[in-house]
């Protein structure tokens, strides 16, 4: 056995590890192990070091990783031998409001309640925390059998087993059939009208039109209930059957460290979408698509899009507590730092709400996670605008533009500070921006040239069309084109597209056919649209000036605008449904890499991790 200081040393060195790289999950469970096992289990009568160490740990792991149910069992059945069940208990809380929808953990508090207390009320209620919690779940058979067998075992109530499985009937679960079955045949053997929802109503309903001097007005009776509630049995098992082809798809329902394949994305994405149809058709309960939901955050808790689809759609609901919390959970504990589109929503959200101070501290920390992020930065230009003025906007475009060292980034946020400086202070101080920065950065930043070809080019006519001068902004304008189609950065099939829009110009505005002649010659000769026999050659496209990727977006964001149109910024709010890096060029969101948090193929220790 290792010597106290070489414990020590080994806990210093560890945490250390842990310290540097919280997001190492096998060094996470070293560690626990450690504090586990230092001379045996941790119990009162260890060193108080030691159990410090062991609930610090904890208390660190669990902040970090809150799903990992079987590490807060662990925490919970350590405590019970440190101190008892009262710090147990506390464990136990802090555990399901961390994962309120752990059908394992709710069993695990329910039996330790059970175990543990004298009331018999607050073992009920604990049980009904839980229903509430998981109860809707397509496989909560074991937490309903759980509070079934207290009941049926512990209580010998058989009243209040009849009234849980009324509930439990209409509840779509993998094994509804046997609990209909339960049903029935306690039903058989208790008062009719304890089978009935409406109690006293729904007995005067039922029994209307028999005699009740019959003889067999109770089989009568009986009879009408059970057609009663074999329609509800039917409506369940329609239910079950339409959820079974998502739920047999679902391999892995619980919270795991590595990717997820996209066929397991994919289900989910189809389940949510069926739950939301029958909620909008009425054919089933928003509590079940809630539940849908938690379930699919526990799974799915790393990937960004099931969060923000979950926040968005409170928000539609009008649930904006919700909505919040499911904003915070995602930022908060979930997210890889580098997920910057559901914080940047959150910030809006937060704004929206009036809530000025928590979306500024929102933008604060993106920007100190993701330094030099473009769509942050610009976003935040504007917050700054709309709550503390044009001056504050101002010097955050500044300040942004000095701190970000990529040209492509510096370029794009140029030419947003120059469409902000034109609705501010004027086309020439606008130009002038332009002016000062394409010699420096035309060759690297594609966004900088085509915004100041789409500046040019929208800006209203300031002299009649027919009269002729440089009014109309001719010459920048022609300036404007030569740099783009002098540019690198564009392929042929971009300049073509661009070109023409330039000849589109000089015939709405200018006076000489010759030089929009010209213009037209020139395109037919130095460029040319793709054939079918470039389209199928797939991947050299790019090189031959076809559509694809980035470069080809660039053309459609420029389109929205219109000829003569308003100055659209390209940003990402333009196109909701593309990532920021098709908008911003290659310079947006930078790719983010699944967290590795250790090869341990799950939580380890031994538990089988459920929710």
């Amino acid at each position: 056995m290792a010597s106290e200081a070489e414990h020590l040393a080994e806990w210093d060195r560890q945490w250390s590890v842990v310290t540097v790289n919280p997001d190492d999950f096998a060094s996470w469970e070293s560690l626990l192990r450690l504090a586990e096992s230092a001379q045996g289990p941790v119990t009162a009568a260890s060193e108080p070091q030691t159990i410090a160490n062991l609930r610090s740990v904890f208390d660190a792991f669990l902040t970090k990783f809150p799903l990992c149910f079987g590490y807060w069992k662990k925490y919970a059945d350590a405590e019970m031998r440190i101190e008892g069940k009262e710090k147990a208990e506390e464990v136990f809380e802090r555990a399901v409001s961390a994962i309120h929808n752990s059908i394992d953990l709710w069993i695990h508090y329910c039996q330790f309640k059970v175990d543990n207390s004298q009331d018999v009320d607050d073992v009920r209620a604990t049980f009904e925390r839980g229903a509430q919690g998981v109860g809707h779940d397509f496989l909560s058979h074991t937490f309903w059998d759980k509070y079934i067998d207290y009941e049926e075992t512990r209580q010998q109530d058989p009243a209040k087993v009849l009234k849980i499985l009324e509930r439990v009937i209409r509840i779509p679960l993998h094994q509804y059939a046997r609990y209909f079955e339960k049903y029935s045949t306690i039903s058989a053997s208790r008062p009719p009208i304890e089978s009935l929802d409406g109690g006293n109503e729904d007995y005067e309903r039922l029994s209307a039109g028999l005699n009740t001097e019959d003889k067999d007005f109770e089989a009568q009776l009986r009879q009408k209930i059970h057609t009663l509630k074999s329609e509800i049995y039917l409506k369940t098992q329609e239910s079950v059957h339409k959820s079974w082809a998502f739920e047999s798809e679902i391999k892995r329902p619980y919270f795991h460290i590595k990717p997820m394949d996209e066929a397991q994305l994919s289900n989910w994405r189809k389940y949510l979408d069926f739950e939301e149809n029958a909620v909008e058709a009425g054919t089933s309960e928003v509590a079940r698509l809630y539940v849908l939901y938690e379930r699919c955050l526990v799974a799915c808790a790393l990937y960004e899009e099931f969060w923000l689809r979950y926040g968005r759609y409170l928000v539609v609901k009008g649930d904006f507590d919700g909505a919040k919390s499911v904003y915070a959970r995602a930022a908060d504990l979930f997210l890889a730092a580098g997920r910057t589109e559901l914080r940047l929503e959150y910030a809006a959200f937060e704004e929206e709400h009036g809530r000025i101070q928590e979306a500024e501290a929102i933008f604060a920390k993106l920007m100190e996670n993701v330094p030099g992020h473009v769509e942050t930065l610009y976003k935040y230009a504007h917050f700054m605008r709309r709550n503390y003025g044009i001056e504050k906007a101002e010097e955050c475009f500044v300040s942004s533009i000095a701190a970000v060292s990529d040209e492509k980034a510096k370029g794009f946020l140029i030419a947003s500070h120059a469409k902000f400086v034109y609705s501010t202070k004027g086309v020439e101080e606008a130009r002038r921006i332009y002016r000062d920065a394409l010699p420096l950065y035309s060759a690297t930043s594609k966004s900088l040239v085509l915004q100041n070809f789409l500046f040019e080019l929208n800006l209203p006519p300031t002299s009649s069309t027919t009269g002729g001068g440089s009014g109309d902004n001719l010459d920048p304008a022609r300036i404007a084109w030569e740099a783009l189609s002098g540019s690198n950065a564009f392929t042929e099939y971009e300049k073509l597209m661009f070109g023409h829009r330039y000849a589109d110009f000089l015939n709405e505005r200018g006076t000489d056919l010759v030089a929009y002649r010209a213009v037209l010659q020139a395109l037919h000769l130095n460029y040319r649209m793709p054939t079918a026999e470039d389209a199928l050659q797939g991947g050299s496209g790019r090189k031959r000036g076809l559509p694809g990727g980035d470069d080809d977006k660039a053309y459609k964001m420029a389109k929205i605008g219109g000829v003569g149109g308003p100055v659209t910024p390209i940003v990402a709010a333009a196109l909701p449904h593309q990532q920021p890096n098709a908008v911003f060029g290659g310079y947006g969101q930078p790719p983010v890499q699944q967290q590795q948090w250790g090869g341990s193929g799950g939580y380890g220790g031994g538990y089988q991790q459920g929710y």
